[in-house]
């Protein structure tokens, strides 16, 4: 059923997240979850259900190195993982955040999923667009764009 493929994938992504596995597995899998929204918004809502923003933002969180300092700029942070994968994950944040139910649960959360560190990566993703054959990572502005508007405390 949707629900438990809907588990399936976010457990993936976590899984894939960690550092220790190959970016391959990580692309892949948010390119699943991200065909597997598109255009089903029961599925989507699903996914919302199950913490999906949370899943898709601790995983942009672990593109970066794992000691990150405090005062670190955008421009001063090393992706260890390529902008294009942040793009696919911006893309299937986007897919779950043009549903009411997707901002709903940004605004409910006791702890936001969009923190200054995810906030940075999304930055950094931009800044490194140039170098991924000239791609333009929209998806990774329209989430800038919706953090600095619905999450103004970044």
């Amino acid at each position: 059923s949707g629900v438990e493929v809907a588990h399936v994938l976010l457990t993936r992504i976590e899984a894939a997240a960690s550092t220790s596995q190959p970016i391959t597995n990580l692309r892949c899998v948010l390119g699943a979850l991200l065909r597997s929204m598109c255009g089903n918004p029961w599925f989507t809502e699903e996914v919302i259900v199950q913490d999906g923003v949370s899943v898709i933002c601790h995983a942009i969180a672990e593109s970066v190195q794992p000691e990150l300092p405090p005062d670190s700029s955008p421009e001063s942070i090393s992706l260890e993982r390529p902008a294009e994968v942040v793009e696919i994950a911006c893309s299937c944040l986007g897919e779950m955040l043009q549903y009411q139910s997707g901002i709903d649960w940004c605004k409910e959360q006791e702890q936001p999923a969009f923190t200054p560190k995810v906030f940075a990566v999304l930055l950094s993703a931009l800044f490194d667009a140039g170098g991924t054959r000239g791609t333009t990572p929209r998806a990774t502005f329209n989430l800038l764009t919706f953090c600095l508007m619905v999450v103004p405390s970044i």
